[in-house]
């Protein structure tokens, strides 16, 4: 084979790896699209008898021009079809039997020997919607809303320029143009905006218009829709009448939908098809990086009655998407289309990637196993170029213990995973998109703000963890909404800290007093930042002193919103610090059971704080049991806890200040406003720092 003979047709591409799956991408999203609107898929042939396609046209006519012919072994006149309208239309006519209204959608490849260009080749995808035995302008507005859901899912502002048959072919026949030049006036009209005055008056007068009917025509088609309207208010013409107020009909939909910032009407617009006999559409993106449109469609109310011949009548209305023009709007600025969730790295462990490989497909997740024993390094970098969001890496030593290795490379997180754990975590890790977020200072121990709270609670505790396993030093974990001044943490409780550190991030953008919610309490909190990257809150309290405390045997209860604290005495304290400092797993085991034990609340934390007197200050010792995360923490900084000192220690002294030391040796000032035995508010002011 001479080289030429591997060479593309000209106006036919190949599309593979990248291309290929944006391609998949914008079919499956048009499929999803449309099968949620009730549309069900149908396929019809490409080949066509060349009468068939030609059936609706003058001989003279550009489409025809275009068509390509075959013809096959019996010499019979054939035809490859240049549009799914048509073939739709053969198949409702040949299947007499369909209940109507029918509502079908087709993917399928078209051709046409046309110009080339981009976003226009000769052997390129549509993607049709269309209905039979539906009249008015209530489909007709549903397809505008697919055509508003369509192209958003897929990214692409549009805006959708519609007109009717009917209105034209009205402001022709009151312009006194004979009936024989219709269609091609029509033609010249579909290129109007494509031509300078002078020389769409040179393309009237080829069609052998009066210089009163060019006045008349670019008049009226220079018109808004509401001018028109108002003009022809009264006008006896049937078509004119009948296009006018279809659309007044379609624009009542068109503002109930809240759609009107998609849609342009444009008196100009003709779509060269023949058969249209209403409503038309055609579809651009509105930046106007491609000029040609990217879809299009209408109403065709006579092609079917035609094909059969029976005298009735069909009414039937379909859009249709260019896929081909539309993949060249996102394959310029879309990086990757990834089609695999999971990519599995045996680690000479083969056997066991492909078992759980197996797992894992039959959980509908998509994985892809390496196979060429390459080394870590260079997997990982390959799954980072195809934009694999996950991998698992099976390391020996792991298995041993029934653990595996996650990464997740979209967030550059990993931790280590029970195998019998392992499907629950990768649909959980599946559904987490890309992680904002940044880590600030309140005191020592550090906090992480993740930028959004429309994370499930299962979602929010996966995140919790990833964090906290990668930055051992955070040790609490906050969700800040967009949208209101709200901070939500992964195990649902209170944590004071974490509230100074999202004022401080809140008041970037307003220096004044902001007001916060927080979860695992009732009330909105009022903070501000001061001098020196200090951060004060206040939180009102209203309550009584025996309402806040309650003693028990060898320690005492602080009840918070958010979290209950409880206070050991001086000699348990000391004991703890002993325990903790031995041995902090077994310490921290020990004091959850005691809190498990003896400490019934519904609290979503419970604290303990251990003190000790440090150059005549209070130092706290915190271990804190987040129950939702099931994780104790010990050292943490606890703002919470710091307050509770201080009501405490008002219990004990009346002494409304006190400044707390913290684990890390940063102070925490407390003051409380009371009168008598109740404590109306607490002022907590502490330092935040960037990381």
């Amino acid at each position: 084979m001479k080289n030429e003979g591997l060479k593309n047709v000209r106006g036919s591409i190949d599309y593979g790896g990248k291309d290929a799956k944006i391609r998949s991408f914008i079919s499956k999203t048009l499929q999803e699209t449309f099968e949620k609107y009730g549309y069900s898929p149908l396929e019809t042939s490409i080949l066509c008898y060349y009468d068939l396609l030609a059936l609706k046209y003058e001989e003279d006519n550009d489409i025809l021009k275009e068509i390509y012919k075959v013809s096959d072994q019996g010499n019979r006149n054939l035809a490859l079809r240049y549009d799914l309208t048509v073939p739709f239309a053969k198949y409702i006519a040949s299947n007499k039997d369909i209940k109507l209204p029918f509502k079908r959608y087709e993917i399928g490849k078209v051709f046409r020997d046309g110009p080339i260009k981009k976003g226009r080749t000769r052997e390129f995808i549509q993607c049709d919607v269309d209905t039979v035995g539906i009249e008015g302008q209530m489909i007709e507005a549903e397809l505008i809303s697919i055509f508003v859901e369509g192209y958003k899912k897929l990214g692409i502002d549009i805006v959708i320029k519609y007109n009717n048959r009917k209105l034209m072919n009205g402001i022709i026949e009151i312009c006194d143009i004979e009936s024989e030049k219709i269609n091609q006036v029509i033609t010249v009209i579909d290129k109007m905006e494509k031509l300078t005055k002078e020389e769409l008056i040179e393309e009237f007068k080829k069609q052998e218009l009066k210089d009163d009917q060019i006045d008349k025509m670019i008049k009226y088609l220079s018109m808004e829709f509401n001018s028109l309207n108002e003009l022809f208010k009264d006008t006896t013409n049937i078509n004119l009448k009948e296009g006018l107020n279809e659309i007044c009909e379609l624009n009542k939909y068109i503002r109930e939908l809240d759609l009107t910032e998609y849609v342009m009407f444009s008196a100009t617009l003709a779509r060269g098809q023949e058969y249209y006999t209403g409503t038309i559409f055609e579809v651009y993106v509105v930046d106007g990086s491609i000029k040609s449109s990217i879809g299009g469609g209408g109403r065709y109310d006579n092609m079917i009655g035609e094909f059969i011949g029976d005298g009735k009548k069909y009414p039937a209305v379909g859009v249709s998407f260019g896929l081909d023009v539309i993949f060249e709007i996102l394959k310029d600025k879309t990086k990757n289309i990834n089609s695999i969730d999971i990519y599995i790295i045996p680690m000479n462990n083969n056997i066991t990637a492909l078992k759980l490989a197996n797992e894992l497909r039959q959980k509908n997740i998509k994985v892809e196993v390496e196979m060429n024993n390459l080394k870590l390094k260079k997997a990982l970098s390959s799954a980072n170029e195809t934009e694999i969001p996950l991998v698992i890496i099976l390391g020996e030593d792991e298995l041993k213990e029934n653990k595996l290795i996650i990464k997740d490379m979209r967030n550059n997180f990993q931790i280590t995973e029970n195998i019998d754990n392992l499907i629950n975590t990768i649909q959980e890790l599946i559904s987490i998109p890309k992680i904002e977020y940044k880590i600030l200072n309140p005191g020592g121990n550090k906090t992480a703000l993740v930028k959004s709270t429309k994370f499930n609670d299962k979602q929010k505790c996966l995140i919790n963890r990833l964090i906290m396993e990668k930055y051992l030093e955070v040790e609490q974990v906050g969700f800040l909404s967009n949208e209101t001044n709200r901070l939500e943490m992964a195990g649902g409780e209170f944590c004071m800290n974490a509230t100074r550190c999202a004022i401080y991030e809140y008041s970037k953008e307003n220096e004044d007093s902001i007001e916060i919610s927080v979860s695992g309490t009732n009330n909105s909190l009022k903070g501000r930042v001061l001098n020196d990257n200090k951060v004060e809150i206040k939180i009102d309290i209203s309550k009584n002193i025996d309402e806040l405390i309650e003693v028990q045997n060898d320690f005492i209860l602080v009840k918070i919103d958010g979290i209950l604290i409880v206070i050991f005495d001086e000699e348990k304290s000391k004991e703890y610090i002993r325990k903790l400092k031995d041995n902090e797993e077994l310490a921290k085991k020990e004091l959850k059971e005691f809190m498990n034990k003896n400490i019934q609340t519904t609290e979503k934390a419970i604290g303990i704080m251990l003190l000790e007197n440090v150059l005549d200050k209070i130092k706290i010792n915190p271990v804190v049991w987040v129950k939702d995360i099931d994780t104790v923490f010990y050292e943490t900084a606890c703002g919470s806890g710091s307050l509770a000192t201080a009501i405490y220690n008002y219990y004990n002294c009346k002494e409304e200040m006190l400044e707390v030391i913290q684990p890390s040796g940063y102070t925490v000032n407390i003051e409380l406003d009371t009168k008598k035995q109740l404590i109306e508010n607490a002022i907590i002011t502490g330092i935040v720092e960037e990381v």
